[in-house]
Order: C-alpha cells, then structure tokens, then sequence
C-alpha cells in the first residue's frame, strides 16, 4: 500500500468508508494528479497518527471537476449518489462544507476498502490544538522574510481578497493598455480563484479555457514584478503577499515528506 498519500477524515466518515456507506469524497486537483485508478491509499482520523486508526482504499474511480459546482451532475454520470459522499441534506450544505479545503479546481473519488480498519476508530473527534493561525487542521504562516512562498503554497480563505485588492492596484499602477486588459481579466481572477501562489497548478480546465490569454498575462505579470521567479517556480511577489497567511500542505513531496492531508 501507498503510505505516501493519506487521507483524513472525521471518525464517522472512516467509519462509514469501513462499512461500506460512505464511498466517496473530493479532493483539491493538485492532490488527484498524484493519483490513478487502482493505487491503494491510506485512510485515518484526522488528528490521529497512522499508528493510531488506519484503512486501506482502493482507487475506483477518478474524475477531474472544474469546480465543485459541477459535483452533482458528475456524480449523477459515474454513479454515486450524495449520502455516498456525506451524511448532510442536500447538496449545496456539502459543497459548502466541502469548499473549505477544496477551493478550486477539484476531482471526483470514489474508494472501496481494500483491507480491515487497523486500530480503533475513535467516537468523537480528535481536536487539534488550536493556534490564531491555524483552521481545519492546517498550519497556516504569514508570509515574512524568513518564510518561503511556493506555487502550490495555499492563500488562506480570509486573505483572499486582500491579495485581489493588491493585485488590482499594481496592475493599475503598471497602466496596461486595452489589450493587456483584455487578457490579464481572466487569467489574474481565475489564478485568485485558484487560491494558489503561483500558475503552475492552475488547474487544467482553466489552462484550456485561457489557454491564449494565459502566456501573455503571465508575461505581463512578471515584466511588472507582480510574478517571481521562472518557469513552473513562478509565484506571486513577496510584496503582494507581504503579511498574508498561506499554507504548505500541498507542496511536491520530498524524500522527507510524503504525507497528504484531507480532512472530509
């Protein structure tokens, strides 16, 4: 089994997952494109260590989303029915609480258990020690001199439209023309919406849908200094994240550190 890539979830949700009424969840696009149809995961509790409670799943099935909006009618094609995802009423209450840690671009999962639970599932929640930066289980830092910014680095929900205010003024201070407008639009609020610190996973759907405006708008931002470094390594400017809070769960592992974290 791939212990490299664990899912976390609530008690009651690995409990279901084990007995076979929950078998599905959603996860961010940057975490499904480490995974493929048929690759063994690990489950647990969130908060609980894999000494703890752990299940083995199986990859079902997997399919890319552009948005949650769109969950629904693409569990209606493959299958799955909302109460194999969640015990909540009706669709718009899981989205909501689904959008939390999956803000963007998303993918479809449906997991079987591959293997007994091993451990004991425990009854309540295991409540992580709560910090002034810290919110659904994930560690959040300000961004500062001695904090590093990459890509896949996650702009905390309450930071966001700070960063679009920031965005907005620089790029009026770099006076683009009418044409520059019309492709840094779409680019710069689909790379906000992304909630991502760099372009480089903008998800797929957005890259075919901007896929002559993306280049261009990129440039733009970078000839202007409100994009750094090259290539895949592109990020937003320190200065316009200066102070705001983002997050490292979803950075490529290393050698020392191949855990995913999913808190559904």
């Amino acid at each position: 089994m791939n212990k490299g890539f664990v899912l976390r979830f609530s008690p009651d949700g690995l409990r279901r997952f084990a007995e076979g009424t929950k078998r599905a969840t959603v996860l961010r696009a940057t975490q499904a494109a480490r995974l493929r149809v048929g690759q063994l995961v690990t489950a647990t509790v969130a908060g609980a260590g894999l000494d703890r409670v752990r299940l083995p799943l199986r990859i079902e099935q997997l399919h890319e989303l552009p948005n949650l909006g769109a969950l629904p009618a693409a569990a209606r094609r493959v299958g799955v029915r909302l109460a194999d995802f969640t015990t909540l009423p009706d669709w718009p209450s899981y989205q909501r609480a689904a959008s939390r840690g999956v803000p963007g671009a998303a993918a479809l999962v449906v997991l079987a258990p591959a293997g007994p639970v091993a451990g004991t599932i425990p009854d309540k929640p295991i409540r992580q020690r709560a910090t002034p930066d810290s919110i659904h289980g994930r560690s959040w830092h300000r961004v500062t001199g001695a904090v590093t910014v990459h890509p896949a680095d996650q702009v905390h929900d309450g930071d966001r439209d700070e960063l679009r205010t920031r965005l907005a003024a620089a790029i009026r201070a770099g006076h683009p023309d009418r044409d520059d407008v019309r492709v840094l639009a779409p680019v710069t609020d689909a790379l906000l919406r992304s909630g991502r610190c760099g372009p480089a996973h903008l998800g797929r759907p957005h890259r075919r849908r901007l896929a002559r405006q993306l280049e261009p708008a990129l440039v733009w931002l970078a000839q202007h200094g409100l994009l750094t470094g090259d290539g895949p390594d592109r990020t937003w400017s320190r200065d316009l994240l200066a102070g705001l809070r983002i997050n490292h769960d979803d950075r490529p592992p290393t050698p020392n550190n191949t855990t995913e974290r999913h808190s559904r």
